[in-house]
């Protein structure tokens, strides 16, 4: 979805359509909130079959089930980052990668050295976070938020985006 997102955010800035700008914003942002909810779910829903088939036992069900939060974060902060680079903010996706790996770093290394290998999911869902955060920081002014969208208008907007991930 991120690359088809990209495309046509990508698509509506070169031809300086503000309105098609917005409207695939909004639907890129709802259908990243929908993806990232099923994901989440998916995952907490089969974490103990997930421990099983990895680890060989159901020890590690609830660092798999917390990671539900760290997919949920990253589809939705997917989302985020293509609505920047669709718009071509260099700078803007430069500042979101330093202070992901900036905070990612100073919020790994001391779980990391506190809790050991039991922080390894909290570490990874923490990176999400600072992800997440980031993009939405500096993606939070495209688009028109108070842009109304009937849900056939999100099917249509959701549907070109699929043509365009299928293609």
């Amino acid at each position: 979805m991120a690359v088809s997102g990209v495309r046509q955010i990508a698509e509506a800035a070169g031809i300086g359509d503000a309105a098609r700008i917005a409207r695939s914003a909004k639907a890129l942002r709802r259908i990243s909130l929908v993806l990232g909810l099923l994901g989440a779910l998916l995952l907490a829903a089969l974490a103990f079959p997930v421990s099983n088939f990895t680890f060989g036992d159901s020890q590690h069900a609830g660092g798999i089930a917390l990671l539900c939060l760290a997919v949920f974060l990253r589809i939705v902060s997917s989302g985020q980052n293509a609505l920047i680079q669709g718009l071509r903010d260099i700078a803007d996706l430069a500042r979101i990668n330093v202070l992901t790996g900036f905070f990612g770093t100073v919020v790994s290394i001391p779980l990391i050295y506190l809790f050991d290998a039991q922080a390894i999911a909290p570490t990874v869902v923490a990176i999400a976070a600072v992800t997440s955060l980031s993009t939405w920081w500096y993606s939070r002014r495209i688009g028109a938020h108070g842009l109304p969208m009937s849900v056939r208008q999100f099917g249509r907007e959701g549907i070109v985006l699929l043509r365009l991930a299928s293609s």
